[in-house]
């Protein structure tokens, strides 16, 4: 088979993390099936970098080399190649290694230090979040109709736009989830700032805030495959 040629700038470890990963054959794949499953998981992880790097490559606005060079040129641009190419490889779909790629790009694109800290943070972020949590987040952000009496110290306004807040119950149920699968997204959410709480008469409602929502159009925006 032809070898791809990265054009992240970091071709070389790409190539040795897929040397490597051709390479490894643990004592159990004496076993067909597990020889055929170690297989399988090392093509998985190959196009996992390669659609991450696919993505970044597409989203950014100028050539190949370019983008290595930006990725190249400081100390922090380069460990958030280490972390995208590190979650790539572990990701749970391609989707999600392209999300990665996409949110690896906002680092690239960074005018000063302060967005580059950004864009890391977000890198994190999207690196964290799965698709239940996003559909999550989506939900929550769409919620403008179910608010109870409360004082208008409880609510959060954005753009004159009340979002409303729901029972975990509620939402699992909206969503077509668990209770169980509702309240471990909604702890990642409030894990990364991204929902918050309001107490109401019938117990916790949950609520996005305005960080969740910059977040999820920046996912909508480079990288809506992982919702």
């Amino acid at each position: 088979m032809e070898e791809q040629e990265y054009s992240l700038g970091v071709s070389p470890e790409v190539k040795a993390l897929v040397s490597v990963l051709s390479a490894f054959v643990p004592p159990l794949a004496v076993i067909p099936a597990f020889d055929t499953y170690m297989q399988d998981r090392r093509d998985r992880q190959v196009r996992k970098l390669r659609a991450m790097d696919a993505a970044a490559t597409k989203v950014y606005p100028g050539p190949p080399n370019e983008l290595r060079d930006r990725l190249q040129s400081d100390e922090r641009l380069r460990s958030m190649v280490d972390t995208a190419m590190d979650a790539a490889v572990r990701a749970s779909t391609e989707a999600k290694a392209r999300a990665i790629g996409r949110a690896l790009v906002s680092g690239a694109l960074a005018a000063d230090d302060a967005q580059v800290d950004e864009a890391a943070q977000n890198l994190r972020i999207v690196v964290d979040l799965e698709a239940i949590d996003v559909r999550v987040l989506d939900h929550l952000t769409k919620l403008t109709w179910s608010l109870p009496p409360a004082p208008v110290a409880t609510l959060v306004f954005d753009d004159n736009k009340a979002l409303g807040h729901i029972l975990a119950s509620g939402l699992a149920a909206q969503v077509g989830i668990s209770i169980p699968a509702a309240n471990g997204a909604l702890a990642v959410l409030q894990r990364h700032g991204l929902a918050g709480t309001v107490i109401r008469g019938d117990g916790t409602g949950w609520r996005t805030i305005p960080f969740g929502e910059q977040l999820l159009s920046f996912l909508r925006d480079r990288a809506a495959d992982l919702g």
